[in-house]
């Protein structure tokens, strides 16, 4: 009997997804949990730990900013100002070259008249 590995996997995952979806119920029924969660050290507890963890993705933050400012890395203030000065450059260097196009033209108009 041959077994094919990609039905038994899918067979596996769905008898797994049906397995933790009942211990879920289980659990939600369960009058044990149902006291932790009235428990005031188990919401304590939790309130700790989420203190924790936003005081740890602020320290995180923090940590990123100093090393990428030693590294010198720009910081998106940094690119939208470099891109707002090549975009005004952009537009001095197009001015420019529109009036380079008016004078060459001028001028050639002006060699023609004078040779006739």
């Amino acid at each position: 009997m041959i077994i094919n590995l990609k039905d038994f996997f899918e067979q596996a995952l769905v008898k797994g997804e049906s397995l933790r979806d009942e211990i879920a119920t289980e659990l939600l029924k369960s009058k044990a949990l149902k006291e932790i969660l009235k428990s005031d050290v188990f919401v304590r507890a939790i309130s700790t730990i989420m203190r924790t963890k936003d005081e740890v993705a602020r320290a995180i933050r923090v940590n990123v900013k100093s090393v990428l400012k030693l590294m010198d890395v720009p910081s998106k203030g940094d690119i939208t100002h470099l891109e707002r000065k090549i975009n005004q450059l952009e537009k001095v260097v197009d001015r420019v070259g529109k009036r380079a196009i008016t004078v060459g033209s001028f001028q050639k108009i002006k060699s023609r008249r004078n040779r006739k």
